[in-house]
């Protein structure tokens, strides 16, 4: 008959009788001890069950007397591998650990033999509180509980993108910085944030500090010039790519542009028309005083200039109207084309000397009045086709009705050209150049 013990949470056994009894009064108080063996329908205490009454109280037999390590040493000296016959001695500190290996083995041989008989070794109950498989599921619970809490988490950190530890940009204005920072902790999934700032150590040269919320986002900085804000000509717009996103933040290469303001546009790299962010800039310089002086100057001299070329413009309109009234002559009789085209050429030559369209050194680069001046010489180009129409017209062996099919449209369109270009001229005032 094997017997079990359970004290303080734990599971001991199997015991043969001598060594249950041993056990027990090796543990003194039996108040808070349990026992168990096959056949008894759950854990009772030690002095609920009658039959330990006897078992307790018989006499122990000599070898049982023996202290724990007289027992041990006895059991190592029937085992000659684990104990040098020649000196019969052990190490007493290594008692504790093979008294432990002999009670397994007498346990797995135990079951062993068993087995063999064809009989079930009937196994004790569990209690509340035990150690082992209860507490070991609870370890394992807790243990996947934790895993899965951090393969959640990962998995949020994942979907709403790491958020950065910003550092302070000492090339940044604070109230920038905070910017830049709010943006880039903006959650991933309301969709992409952009903002930008200017660098204050080089305003000759800027240079952007960009931040998103997006991680990955590629983005390119387009530069369109304010007109009326340059003291020399007015530059082309202006693109550049940002570098890659670091930590959600990326910049500019510091950029050679001329002084003046921009309207600045942040869109997605390749999607120019998807603007996410944009603001105006004073950049290439310092604006001034002296900036201002200067602006200010070369605006008056503009206006000045503007006024002059409107003067211009108006006589040209009325030059054009008499080339058109020439033209128009000749569609109506083909015949007087010769007498029309005498009035041409002396109306010509004074046209290419007084004209501001045709006057040497006159360019869209020199003029203030550009639209003007583009809409002008479109009006001159479509006359000068006309005539040259007519003259094929009246040449000997002219395909007549044929020409005159061409004239139609094109007097048609220049007609159209020129009203436009009288009606561009009214709209105009030198007072709103700059």
């Amino acid at each position: 008959m094997q017997w079990y013990i359970h004290f303080q949470g734990k599971k001991e056994g199997p015991f043969s009788p001598d060594e249950f009894r041993q056990r027990l009064a090796a543990l003194g108080s039996r108040d808070q001890v349990f026992v168990w063996r096959t056949g008894m329908d759950g854990w009772k205490k030690v002095q609920d069950v009658p039959e330990l009454t006897a078992l307790l109280d018989a006499h122990v037999p000599a070898a049982s007397t023996r202290s724990a390590a007289q027992q041990d040493l006895s059991v190592l000296m029937e085992m000659p591998n684990l104990v040098d016959e020649k000196t019969s001695t052990i190490e007493t500190k290594n008692l504790k650990t093979l008294r432990k290996e002999v009670k397994q083995a007498e346990k797995v041989a135990s079951k062993a033999r068993a087995q063999a008989k064809g009989v079930v070794v009937e196994q004790p109950p569990r209690m509340s509180g035990d150690a082992g498989e209860g507490s070991s599921l609870t370890r394992k619970l807790g243990y996947a509980f934790v895993l899965l809490a951090f393969i959640g988490g990962g998995a949020l950190f994942y979907l709403h993108g790491a958020k950065p530890h910003f550092t302070p940009i000492a090339d940044l204005a604070p109230a920038d910085f905070q910017k830049l920072e709010a943006t880039a902790a903006i959650p991933s999934e309301q969709g992409a944030h952009v903002e930008f700032a200017l660098s204050t150590s080089d305003v000759v040269h800027p240079k952007f500090y960009l931040a998103s919320n997006q991680k990955d986002i590629h983005l390119a900085v387009t530069f369109e010039p304010v007109f009326g804000t340059f003291l020399h000509q007015t530059p082309q717009p202006l693109t550049e790519a940002a570098s890659e996103m670091k930590n959600f933040v990326a910049t500019t290469d510091r950029i050679e542009i001329p002084e003046g303001e921009y309207t600045v546009k942040v869109a997605e790299a390749g999607q120019p028309q998807k603007v996410l962010a944009q603001s105006k800039f004073f950049l290439g310089g310092v604006k001034d005083a002296a900036y201002a002086t200067a602006l200010t100057q070369l605006h008056a001299q503009r206006k000045a200039q503007a006024e002059s070329e409107l003067r211009d413009l108006n006589e040209t309109s009325a030059q054009l109207d008499a080339f058109l009234e020439i033209i128009q002559e000749v569609k109506k009789d083909p015949k007087t084309f010769a007498a029309n085209q005498t009035k041409w050429d002396d109306l010509e030559k004074g046209f290419a000397s007084h004209s501001i369209l045709l006057r040497p050194g006159v360019s869209d680069e020199t003029v203030v009045l550009s639209s003007l001046f583009k809409e002008g010489r479109e009006v001159w180009k479509q006359f000068k086709a006309l005539n040259e129409l007519q003259k094929s017209q009246a040449a000997p062996g002219a395909n007549e009705a044929q020409i005159s099919s061409q004239i139609e449209p094109a007097f048609t369109s220049a007609l159209a050209a020129v009203t436009a270009f009288k009606a561009s001229l009214l709209k105009t005032s030198p007072a709103e150049i700059q």
